[in-house]
């Protein structure tokens, strides 16, 4: 400048000032996410402002890059004859007042205009952040790895995540003031959720969170196979008895009762030939017969007993077999007998009539029923090798019996329609059959 003592000392001193702003500034927009415009810069003097990105350097015309004022001049002006004092130049008041006069009145460019530089704003105090850790535990009080662990608020620009250690534990750091949502969950455990309120440079650390184990509702949609199906309905049938003690097998009241298999139809037809039950009716048949003298070729007697016992035996299991095994398994009929139960007592009572003769087959549909007029032709056929032959019937007579046994079912369906329901244990639930019957079609 003016004088060549001043230049060096000031012009070190600048810059310096320069550098130490930069990195200031630099450091205070990293940290204050409003990036205020103004710093403060103590190492110049108490209550001194400058604006950032000011430049000050000293060229050969002593000119500045923007104009300065105010108490930055002054404390400049008395730092810089401090310096030139303490390296023993000129007379520190020459000095002083050259330097003042030539700072005030020599001409000041600012990006290319003569304007003055208003006061800028002290810059905020920096926030005093605090710090969030904890320790993420199981039901048993042990660590969960890996939890997540999740912190958000209004302090945080965003949430943010961390991840617990081997030990369970977590921290956060540069955690604002306020109250803030701490979330954590893991795999296979429930979510927790805390709320923690968080002071200005407070450590936090959180008592030990614990993640119950994870419940879950399923539902369980089972779907019964027709087979299945059957199988339910047939074990229920098999516990149907007539006052409690004679086998009401052959008798369905779910109409919408799906069709037995070949398997089934044979167990169900060996479970009620060795019913106990039956063996104690053949004995009670056996005994009217031998006290009324019938089949007198069998005599009186322990043997005609024997031989007439054998007989109804023999009848009611050959019966079974054929009229609920053998032909329904072949013809793919059901055996058993429909409870209807709704409608007109005539609707329903020729319904039970017209059972004898038709039946429900496998696929759904109303049949003949070729299986027990065939079993009661058969039944008979074969009772002419264990009776006597003086009561041994043509073949005529045979196949007349069996209608006529037929027709006999009809009248077991009607008592089964009015009166046998009334009188059977076992009965389970009823589905209600459809309002017209297939057999009015």
């Amino acid at each position: 400048c003016l004088i060549p003592s001043l230049q060096k000392p000031f012009h070190k001193l600048l810059l310096q000032y320069r550098m130490r702003a930069r990195q200031y500034a630099r450091l205070k927009a990293a940290s204050d996410p409003k990036n205020h415009q103004s710093v403060l810069l103590p190492h110049v003097g108490q209550g001194v402002k400058v604006w950032q990105g000011l430049t000050l350097r000293i060229h050969p015309s002593c000119k500045l890059d923007r104009q300065a004022k105010g108490p930055f001049v002054r404390n400049l002006l008395r730092q810089g004859t401090d310096a030139v004092r303490q390296r023993g130049g000129i007379t520190p008041y020459l000095g002083l007042l050259v330097l003042g006069s030539s700072l005030w009145i020599l001409p000041f460019a600012a990006s290319g205009q003569d304007s003055a530089l208003p006061d800028a704003p002290f810059a905020s105090e920096p926030q005093r952040l605090g710090t969030l850790s904890g320790t993420i535990l199981d039901s048993d009080g042990d660590a969960i790895a890996g939890a997540s662990v999740t912190v958000s608020g209004d302090a945080l620009p965003s949430p943010r995540t961390t991840f617990a250690d081997r030990q369970g534990y977590f921290s956060f750091l540069q955690i604002p003031a306020g109250n803030l949502k701490l979330t954590a969950s893991s795999d296979g455990f429930a979510t927790v959720t805390q709320v923690i309120s968080v002071q200005p440079e407070e450590d936090v650390e959180t008592p030990d969170i614990m993640l119950p184990v994870a419940t879950a509702d399923t539902d369980v949609e089972v779907s019964l196979t027709r087979h299945d199906a059957a199988e339910m309905d047939m074990k229920a049938e098999e516990t149907q008895r007539l006052v409690g003690f004679i086998p009401n097998f052959y008798v369905t009241y779910n109409w919408e009762a799906p069709p037995l298999s070949a398997s089934q139809k044979f167990r169900m037809s060996f479970r009620s030939i060795i019913d106990p039950a039956n063996f104690a009716i053949a004995g009670i048949i056996a005994g009217v017969e031998q006290a009324n003298n019938a089949f007198p070729g069998y005599h009186q007697g322990i043997a005609g007993f024997g031989k007439r016992y054998g007989a109804s035996l023999a009848d009611g299991t050959v019966g079974a077999l054929l009229g609920g095994a053998v032909f329904p398994a072949l013809l793919r009929q059901d055996p058993r007998y429909f409870y209807k139960g709704t409608g007109s007592i005539t609707s329903r009572a020729l319904y039970a009539v017209a059972a004898a003769f038709i039946c429900r087959g496998d696929n759904g549909k109303w049949q003949p029923n070729y299986s027990s007029v065939l079993a009661d032709v058969a039944t008979g056929a074969i009772s002419n090798t264990y009776y006597p032959a003086s009561d041994r019937n043509g073949v005529v007579s045979t196949i007349e019996i069996g209608l006529i046994n037929s027709a006999e079912q009809g009248f077991t369906n009607l008592l089964e329609e009015f009166v046998f329901k009334h009188v059977t244990t076992g009965i389970g639930k009823k589905v209600r059959n459809p309002d017209e019957d297939q057999l009015s079609d």
